[in-house]
């Protein structure tokens, strides 16, 4: 997903953002110049439902604060499960 994140940077047309799960250590670096949040969830003693749930209303609660007009996901089945799902 790399190139098509620094095509629609380059375009200037959207202001980017990468939200991370938290479910993976060390990823933020990766992303260079972007803004990167990363959401608080520890999934080290949760179930796979239970951070399917917290990654739920994490997401529904950024996304009620910042509306998106493009949302791109890239992740495991914990991740992206939601895409659709977090419109207010």
């Amino acid at each position: 997903m790399a190139p098509l994140i620094r095509e629609i940077g380059r375009r200037g047309r959207f202001d980017q953002q990468v939200i991370l799960t938290g479910q993976h250590s060390g990823l933020a670096e990766r992303f260079g110049p972007l803004p990167v949040r990363a959401l608080a969830i520890d999934p080290s003693h949760q179930s796979a439902g239970e951070i399917r749930g917290s990654i739920h209303h994490a997401l529904c609660g950024h996304f009620v604060r910042r509306r998106a007009d493009l949302v791109l996901v890239q992740g495991d089945t914990n991740a992206t499960s939601h895409r659709n799902n977090t419109s207010p």
